[in-house]
Formats: structure tokens, sequence, C-alpha cells
């Protein structure tokens, strides 16, 4: 059994759509934990099959792939600009301190 697509089947999905959310909008949840006794085993099978319908260990694995594939580079270029900044600190502490001694050791001008 094939489901034609078309303009007509576009405004049967749109309409059921539409009514779906008409139905959901009228009886607001008060609360994400209020599940109107429904048992815990109905649940946790439907949160374990959509765990799998939307593939997230394969998710998580590319994520943890992806991560440490980047983690090196970022480790490079962080230990290069440390370098850079460390080449140049001396210099920059010593004006920091001769501003703070300025500060520091400003004599009131007043009476």
């Amino acid at each position: 059994m094939t489901i034609a697509s078309g303009p007509r089947m576009d405004e049967l999905l749109a309409s059921r759509q539409r009514r779906v959310w008409d139905r959901v909008s009228c009886f607001p949840l008060l609360s994400l934990w209020s599940l109107h006794d429904t048992p815990l085993r109905v649940i946790a099978r439907r949160t374990w099959k959509a765990l799998f319908a939307d593939n997230i260990f394969g998710i998580a694995a590319e994520l943890g792939f992806y991560f440490f594939f980047s983690l090196f580079p970022t480790l490079f270029s962080a230990s290069f600009i440390l370098g850079l900044a460390a080449h140049s600190a001396a210099g920059i502490y010593d004006k920091l301190l001769h501003y703070l001694a300025l500060v520091v050791l400003r004599q009131p001008s007043g009476p």
C-alpha cells in the first residue's frame, strides 16, 4: 500500500496536525511530571524504544569521537597562544606594577 503525495495529502496532514494541536492545547500540563497515572514500566519501555528510534547512542558516539578528534589540535593551539603570551608577560607584568605604583603612591593634591 502506497501513500500518494500531493496538495490534497498535504492539506489532510495539515488539518490533522491542526486538530491534534487544538486537542493538546486544551489541556496544558501543570507539571512535566504529571503523567496522569501512567505506569513507570510503560514510560521506561517507550523511552527505551525512543532511544533506539532516534539513534541516540550513535549520535553520542559521534560526539565523543569528534570531541577527542578536536581535543589535540585545541590543546596544541592553546599551548602556542600561551607561549606567545608568556613571551611578552614579563613586560606586561612590569607595566602593570608601574601603573599600580602610580595609583597607590599618588599624593593627594588637596588640603
